[in-house]
């Protein structure tokens, strides 16, 4: 047979059924070569190559480390959402593009200027400060990665640093650019300043009913009607069912004495210790403490730093070794102990202070018991009791012929709006979870059967929707009296403004502060040493935002932080602290600034360098990665 396929494979006929085999494969199998890209090639700059796998494994890992931030894991969607897998991509295109970079200049790093990186890396030190080889192979294991995929990784970025360090080392912010930053963080400011309030003007009379009415009519949805409903409500949670349960005293008694502990607090005492190797050193020092010497004193001759030999305010528990407790809790206060054979070592113990145990008596605890007991009970009725009155609303009964054959309150109210309020403006009494009840109830329609609402785990709420009163446009004898007081603050406003704008066009015209504010009946105050970042104070963040607007003598207003008045301010004087090259904040503004600079230069330089090499991404791969279906 073997020989009959060979003569057969030297006849034109497999010639020609080989040249159509090839041809498919050009134009079918292999038609990434015509588009430029491998199979799993998913970017491309100039002759470097980023995978596909290389981009999931990095996703995949930002991704944890988010999922890590949140406390649960993060899903792709979210990710995307976040703009991870693009920060993620950007980040791979910008380190191949310094890696096809250091490939153009033929830079290299030697196995021993790469072997000495890893061995100096304190995360592959162990405790003592050296490098553990088998430590080193454990990390990279958990981390899923092995030796030589590893030491690429770190070869290919420490070139990418060389090139960084070239284009960034002796990036010194200048001492004009650090001399701003410290005026901008550090600058002070001092202003006089004086408030304009309602008292200040004169005031504001009724409109006349020409006015009011047409002030009305411009502003008519403002003193409109909402809409309203009618609810019917069903409350129950443990707590309105408990006064209903009884509990008698001596399920109340053997509920204190199974959980005695609970009624109890026990002793604490606060203990020093000193360990010793060996019993005739702790013996030694024993002599030494009885002959006169302090418990102090043989601490700090055995090299112990204050408080080191403390154990602190501790209860019997809390001591690990139990021959310790037992003996530090026999001693009397002040009191050095006889050598104590620990697990640890022979120790001398000394207790300072004794704080005595309490314990409330059952008379004490039983009212506070019988109340638990009712809560515990009524959590477990109200989940029988909720699943009754689900089998009411499926045999078709409304909520006030359950709450009758269940004896429950049933709450009605007559109009409620989507803000929890009633006719009047005011918030709906009685209204259980009010919030969460009114967006459900206006998400909801008249005979509609709801899911009930369940709150801090066994609180239920049933509600039905009986009637909805549509919005609508209220009458001016309706809202007089609301649409007055709004004219009138309107009014007031505006004046307000009005009277301080001219105060301030007075200040800038050349007149005093002070004889200005004499005219409305005020008195100038000037605070000083006021900052930037000062959000408080007497003038206010806005007040503040304004006066390091204003050259030195101008004046400004704006409304103070109540938003009823307008203050008026006078920036009188500014400081800007000297710097001292050599204090810590002046060295760390010049670290931000270097690192700020560093950082843009890098940017600027990659961003050459995707324009020099070319980027080209294969777009069906990444939607493959990304988990998106091609069209």
């Amino acid at each position: 047979m073997l020989d009959a396929l060979r003569r057969g494979a030297g006849t034109w006929v497999a010639k020609l059924f080989m040249v159509l085999l090839v041809a498919s494969f050009a134009v079918w199998g292999i038609a990434d070569i015509f588009r430029g890209y491998r199979g799993d090639t998913l970017v491309t700059i100039g002759k470097t190559e980023i995978s596909g796998e290389q981009f999931r494994y990095e996703l995949q890992t930002d991704m944890q480390q988010y999922g890590r931030q949140l406390g649960r894991p993060l899903t792709l969607p979210e990710a995307r959402a976040l703009g991870i897998d693009g920060q993620v991509l950007g980040r791979l295109i910008s380190q191949a593009s310094l890696d096809e970079k250091a490939r153009a200049l033929g830079l290299h790093m030697s196995n021993e200027a790469v072997a000495n990186a890893i061995t100096d890396d304190p995360q592959f030190h162990t405790p003592g400060g050296q490098f553990d080889r088998s430590y080193f192979e454990q990390v990279l294991r958990a981390t899923g990665l092995n030796e030589a995929r590893y030491v690429a990784t770190k070869r290919r970025e420490m070139m990418r640093q060389s090139i960084a360090n070239a284009l960034t080392d002796g990036s010194v912010p200048s001492q004009t650019l650090r001399g701003a930053v410290n005026t901008y963080a550090n600058e002070t400011r001092s202003l006089d300043y004086f408030v304009i309030d309602a008292n200040s003007l004169d005031p504001v009379g009724d409109p006349e009913v020409e006015t009011l009415a047409k002030y009305f009519e411009a502003n008519k949805s403002r003193f409109a009607a909402p809409e309203f409903r009618k609810l019917s409500v069903i409350s129950v949670d443990p707590a309105s069912l408990a006064e209903s349960i009884e509990i008698t005293d001596d399920e109340a008694r053997q509920e204190y004495e199974s959980r005695i502990d609970r009624y109890q607090t026990p002793e604490r005492r606060s203990v020093k210790q000193i360990v010793f190797a060996d019993k005739a050193e702790a013996e030694t020092a024993l002599a030494d403490i009885r002959a006169g010497k302090s418990f102090d004193d043989i601490a700090a001759a055995r090299g112990l730093k204050p408080g080191e030999a403390d154990l602190g305010t501790v209860t019997k528990n809390d001591i690990v070794d139990s021959r310790v407790a037992d003996a530090a809790f026999a001693l009397e206060k002040d009191t050095v102990s006889d050598v104590i054979e620990g697990q640890f070592g022979f120790v001398l113990a000394i207790v300072t202070d004794i704080q005595p145990g309490t314990e409330r008596s059952f008379e004490e605890a039983r009212d506070e018991i019988i109340q638990a007991l009712k809560l515990v009970q009524a959590e477990a009725s109200v989940l029988d009791l909720h699943d009754e009155i689900e089998d009411a609303r499926a045999a078709g009964q409304t909520l006030t012929e359950i709450a009758t054959a269940k004896k429950l309150k049933l709450i009605v109210v007559d109009a409620v709006d989507s803000q929890g309020k009633g006719p009047d403006g005011n918030p709906v009494k009685d209204l259980p979870a009010a919030n969460e009840l009114v967006r459900e109830a206006f998400q909801s329609d008249v005979g509609l059967e709801n899911d009930p609402l369940q709150l801090r785990g066994t609180q239920f709420i049933w509600y039905d929707v009986t009637d909805i009163i549509p919005a609508r446009e209220r009458t001016l004898d309706e809202v007089k009296d609301q649409v007055i007081t709004a004219w009138k603050q309107e009014q007031e406003s505006g004046q307000l403004q009005k009277t301080a704008t001219e105060a301030v066009e007075a200040i800038n015209g050349g007149e005093p502060v002070t004889a200005v504010a004499a005219k409305y009946g005020r008195s100038v105050t000037t605070a000083k040493g006021l900052k930037r970042t000062d959000t408080s104070g007497p003038a206010g963040s806005a007040a503040i935002q304004r006066l390091f607007l204003l050259a030195e003598g101008m004046a400004a207003q704006t409304a103070t932080e109540n938003g009823e008045d307008r203050i008026v301010i006078v920036m009188v004087g500014s400081e800007v602290p000297s710097t001292d090259q050599n204090s810590d904040a002046t060295k760390a503004i010049v670290e931000r600034l270097s690192l700020a600079r560093s950082n843009d230069i890098l940017a600027q330089y990659v961003g050459g360098l995707r324009t020099e090499f070319g980027v080209e991404v294969n777009p069906e791969l990444l939607k493959q990665v990304l988990g998106e279906t091609a069209n």
